[in-house]
C-alpha cells in the first residue's frame, strides 16, 4: 500500500477514500512524532484493508499549526481512529473512539500550507 499526495485541494472522493482507510486504524500514541523543524508528523498505524492489517508510516508535511490532545494519561499505548482522518479546509483531524468520563482520549488538528502527505506500509 503506498499513497502519496500533493495538491491544494482534494476531490470529496478522495477525501472519503482516505477517510475510509483510516478509519478503525490503530495508532500507537508513543510512535507519534512532530518535528517542528522539518513541520512533518510521522503516524505509525494499523491499517485495516482488504481484511488484513498492515503496519503503515502516515507523514503529513508542509504543517503550519498542529494541536494535539492526549487525555490518555499514559494509561493506554494505542488508540483506534473513530471515523479515520477527516480532511478539509487544508486541515487533517483525528481523534480517538476511546473516551473518558466523555471526553476524547486523543484527538489531533493539523493545519498545512497545502496537502502534503503519504501512507506507505512498512
Amino acid at each position: 500500500m503506498y499513497y502519496r499526495i500533493i495538491d491544494d485541494c482534494l476531490s470529496p472522493n478522495l477525501c472519503k477514500e482516505l477517510q475510509e482507510i483510516t478509519n478503525r486504524s490503530v495508532i500507537e500514541i508513543d510512535n507519534i512524532d512532530y518535528d517542528k523543524q522539518s513541520s512533518s508528523l510521522d503516524i505509525i498505524t494499523n491499517i485495516i484493508h482488504n481484511k488484513r492489517i498492515i503496519r503503515c508510516k502516515i507523514s503529513i508535511f508542509d504543517i503550519i499549526e498542529i494541536h494535539i490532545e492526549d487525555h490518555t494519561n499514559k494509561k493506554i499505548d494505542k488508540v483506534t481512529l473513530l471515523f479515520g482522518f477527516t480532511i478539509k479546509d487544508n486541515s487533517i483531524y483525528f481523534s480517538s473512539a476511546e473516551e473518558i468520563q466523555g471526553i476524547t482520549m486523543y484527538e489531533t488538528l493539523v493545519k498545512c500550507k497545502k496537502y502534503n502527505f503519504e501512507i506507505k506500509e512498512l
